[in-house]
């Protein structure tokens, strides 16, 4: 999932300066969980915002606000209201903002900032596994991702930093190379760990990447 963090009120309140009709949507998937942008934060933000003298044309969360088509067919619902409004805020990722901002005419603005990608450890905790490098390493590192990991993003071993087999930076972490080496060993695996694997090709990260799957 994607973890988003509610934007500063100030920021919001700066969008939407000459603003005054407001709709605003939530996401009922990944801003729900980080609870930025489920039914309570579009409840709260809707009366902030009418405090500060706006008007709220209507509100609704969407069940996936990234997904294009179906999200067209949602806010076909609330057409009536969102001719009347001179801005939308989205509270989800950048990704639902940007579908949202393909299909209405007005401004769309953001009201989540998106953090990073996550796996859930439980309810409410949210911890960075992935960074979407475009070249997954897992099956040589025990499946522990070294490039998220390690604040170096060493492909091929730790650095010389390592302390009592935490990293240097401070923070208590242990090294990702450390925490791979000794997933492997329980394993009797360590021979994948020594294999050399090339420079990490960061054309791949750099170019806006596109994917349609055929059935």
């Amino acid at each position: 999932m994607i973890v988003t963090r509610q934007k500063p009120m100030k920021e919001i309140i700066l969008y939407l300066e000459g603003k005054e009709r407001v709709f605003i949507f939530g996401c009922s998937q990944c801003a729900t969980l980080s609870q930025s942008g489920g039914e309570d934060e579009v409840k709260a933000i809707a009366g902030e915002l009418e405090a500060r003298g706006k008007k709220i044309t209507g509100t609704a969360v969407l069940k996936e606000p990234c997904h294009l088509l179906l999200t067209r067919r949602e806010i076909k619902k609330f057409s009536r209201q969102l001719e009347l409004s001179e801005a939308s805020i989205i509270m989800s990722c950048g990704a639902g903002v940007q579908t949202a901002a393909s299909l209405l005419t007005h401004p769309v603005y953001p009201g989540c900032n998106s953090l990073f990608l996550a796996s859930t450890l439980r309810y409410g905790h949210f911890e960075e596994k992935c960074s979407m490098c475009g070249n997954c390493m897992l099956g040589y590192t025990g499946g522990i991702c070294v490039i998220t990991g390690c604040v170096k993003h060493m492909i091929n071993g730790p650095c010389g930093g390592i302390k009592d087999e935490k990293c240097e930076i401070g923070d208590g972490r242990e090294c990702a190379w450390i925490s791979a080496f000794k997933r492997l060993k329980a394993r009797g695996e360590l021979d994948i760990i020594r294999r050399i694997l090339p420079p990490a090709d960061h054309s791949i990260k750099s170019r806006v990447k596109h994917l349609k799957v055929e059935r």
